[in-house]
């Protein structure tokens, strides 16, 4: 009889660094020490006490920007820049924003400064002679890229034995590997999963329309005891996975005549076909890229949450007809932007970056709690880039040699090699095994946005996802002075991050 294996375990938290500078990055250690170098060269000089004081202060101060860290644990030199840009904003009023009236919602270019270089297109794919319906690209001007959104849900995976979780989180895991090759045209790639309270309008609204003339009342009775005892706790869920295509690594055909932008769409709705096929694998449920008309409406409820009643109550098929959710409509009228959170008309969201995966093995369902967090407006959101295997060789190889040498000098100096360089090098060396056997190695950044109607109810309503979170191993910390940059990274829009963790 054959041995019955048990769940398995994943490992989510990589150590970024070995030796003295595991803590620093090498641009953190380069300020550091020009910070160190101002300061002792005041020491030699002679005479100018007040020149002597100033270079102290001043070396301090960049020596302490160089290796400080800030409650939040990011690195004090990595503010620098969104802090300056945060009150370069203030004082030109930049981060408050209204959009002008006009008979359609304003022209195309009046989108707030967090959505600019962002372009929604209508695309018909018989244009690049292919067949099919037309799909909404996104183009983004701020680093060529066009992104494709498609709309995917499970079947059951939390029911699911542990055996066939873990087949499916290995599919899913090949789908994202067979990306990792050289100059591969998708640079990113994200998925995003939106939960919001539903109520029961929606589904009473179909109710009215689907009961028959003479119910019976014993049945309805009972129906609407049901109604009521589940109101508290449904919900509306949608999953979307974005893709992004460089258009730099798109070759242009004689097809396409000079066009770049139409041979990167063309190569975008290829990926998207090869990539929902793959994630079919994975026993998900898959459809095509989303319209123009749908993406618009995607950021209508993303944005403003509080209007998806208006817009059910008016019908789907008449909110398209009716320019309800158009291209002119999709963006918001006015937004602030604060240090912690920013207004999107009637909602108020604030955005939270993941400075902790957890250290630990966890099994595949390990998110699950958070998931399903119920009561509160949130969005989830993990970004992937694809590293091609030379690359990821590169960096392993340096990563060990780091390693080793910093073990072998302990061990030479008869000192204690702590658990750091320990989890390290057995780190490293999964992570080995793992490209010999063909897996690919993704940097990849998580961001949770929790939305609520006041800041009142947002400090609430964040503190709950920041608990459930703490639960599941996440910490979550906010992001402070980019709340703009970090919404748009969140959104289905193929927006990019700079920050990332490798897996």
């Amino acid at each position: 009889m054959a041995e019955r294996r048990g769940p398995r375990t994943y490992h989510l938290a990589r150590p970024d660094g070995v030796g003295f500078f595991r803590r620093w990055s090498a641009r953190q250690a380069g300020v550091g020490l020009i910070g160190l170098f101002v300061a002792l060269s005041a020491l030699r000089l002679q005479g100018l006490v007040a020149l002597r004081i100033a270079m102290v202060v001043a070396g301090t101060t960049v020596l302490g920007l160089g290796l400080g860290r800030s409650p939040g644990g990011e690195a004090l030199i990595d503010l620098v820049v969104p802090f300056a840009r945060f009150a370069w904003r203030q004082v030109r009023r930049r981060h408050l924003f209204v959009a002008p009236l006009s008979p359609l919602g304003g022209p195309a270019g009046a989108v707030p400064p967090f959505l600019g270089g962002l372009v929604l297109d209508d695309l018909d794919p018989v244009s690049l002679g292919r067949s099919g319906r037309r799909v909404g690209l996104i183009e983004d001007r701020s680093d060529a890229t066009v992104a494709l959104v498609l709309r995917v849900r499970g079947r059951g995976f939390t029911l699911a034995d542990p055996e066939e979780k873990d087949a499916r989180v290995g599919a899913f895991g090949q789908a994202l590997a067979d990306l990792c090759r050289e100059q591969h045209p998708v640079v990113r790639i994200s998925w995003t999963q939106w939960c919001a309270p539903a109520g029961t309008d929606e589904h009473r609204l179909w109710l009215d329309g689907a009961m028959r003339p003479d119910p019976h009342p014993e049945m309805v009775v009972a129906y609407e005891q049901v109604l009521e005892r589940v109101a508290g706790r449904a919900q509306r869920i949608e999953c979307l996975v974005t893709l992004s295509v460089a258009q730099a690594r798109v070759k242009v055909a004689e097809r396409h005549r000079g066009d770049r932008l139409a041979a990167a769409a063309e190569r975008a709705l290829e990926q998207a076909e090869l990539f929902a096929a793959q994630l079919r694998r994975a026993e998900l449920v898959v459809s095509g890229p989303l319209s123009a008309q749908q993406l618009a409406r995607v950021l209508r409820n993303r944005l403003d949450p509080g209007q998806m009643s208006l817009l059910d109550a008016r019908g789907r098929s008449l909110g398209d007809l009716a320019g309800l959710v158009s291209l002119h409509n999709a963006y918001p009228l006015v937004t602030e932007e604060a240090r912690r959170h920013i207004c999107c008309d009637a909602a108020v969201h604030r955005v939270l970056r993941v400075a902790e995966w957890p250290r630990g093995a966890v099994r595949s369902d390990w998110l699950r709690d958070l998931l399903a967090t119920s009561g509160v407006t949130r969005s989830i959101t993990v970004v992937y880039r694809p590293q091609s295997r030379r690359q990821s060789r590169f960096e392993v190889d340096s990563q060990a040699s780091r390693t080793d040498g910093s073990i072998e000098e302990k061990l030479g100096k008869g000192h204690h090699v702590g658990a750091s360089l320990r989890r390290a090098s057995a780190a490293i060396e999964q992570i080995d095994d793992e490209l010999e056997a063909g897996a690919g190695m993704q940097h990849f950044v998580g961001l949770v946005v929790v939305t609520a109607t006041s800041t009142a109810e947002l400090e609430q309503a964040a503190e709950q996802v920041t608990q459930v979170a703490a639960n599941c191993g996440v910490e979550l910390r906010c992001l402070d002075c980019r709340q703009g940059a970090g919404l748009v990274a969140a959104l289905p829009l193929g927006r990019d991050v700079l920050e990332g963790r490798r897996a």
